[in-house]
């Protein structure tokens, strides 16, 4: 009996770690192409302000996982909120970003996108370690990806320079909703000053 089990086991693992290995260099691939057509983005000489914006608006639209991530930063304070101030919160949430991250990536010109070998986190998410490299001898920025498998592949965080993206906005945005009383629509009226809404 022993001897027919050990090569089931055998091939269990083998599965497992083949499972494993694609999931790793699938995740990679997705950072890879996102990356790549971020830098595009970046780089390409004769696109106005406004088209990068709507491309980079794109990019972050078609990679991270939106709902996931607004609704983890808003935290206890998601259950809260009615089913109006979520709906307006989270494309709120999305055009913030977008903007926030088309800012920041706008002032990288000239710019090269490497990735790194991604690592497990859990069954379902990959961390994937990226460098951006500069020019003029300028430090590369390090940054690390938290993607999720599901029927495809998405973003569910950004750590860079070792600060986690949803840690911090979370924290910024209860700071936020504490002055505002613990209303969330305190943090809506912020969000659509900062994205031009208001």
């Amino acid at each position: 009996m022993l001897h027919r089990l050990v090569p089931s086991l055998a091939g269990l693992v083998l599965c497992v770690g083949l499972s494993a290995h694609a999931a790793a260099n699938g995740a990679e691939d997705f950072i890879r192409q996102m990356g790549d057509r971020a830098v595009a983005t970046v780089n390409a000489p004769n696109l106005g302000d406004s088209a990068r914006a709507k491309r980079f608006g794109s990019i972050f639209r078609d990679a991270f996982a939106v709902p996931v991530i607004g609704r983890f930063v808003l935290g206890q304070y998601w259950r809260r909120a009615t089913d109006a101030e979520r709906k307006e919160y989270l494309k709120l949430f999305e055009d913030y970003v977008v903007q926030t991250y088309t800012n920041r990536f706008s002032g990288y010109r000239g710019v090269k996108f490497k990735v790194g070998s991604a690592r497990a986190v859990n069954d379902q998410e990959q961390l994937v370690p990226s460098e951006i490299v500069r020019p003029a001898g300028q430090p590369p920025v390090e940054v690390q990806w938290r993607v999720k498998q599901g029927s495809g592949y998405k973003v569910v965080d950004v750590i860079a320079e070792g600060v986690s993206m949803l840690i911090s906005q979370r924290d910024e945005f209860a700071s936020i909703i504490n002055r505002s009383g613990g209303k969330v629509s305190g943090l809506i009226d912020v969000l659509r000053q900062r994205t031009g809404h208001g």
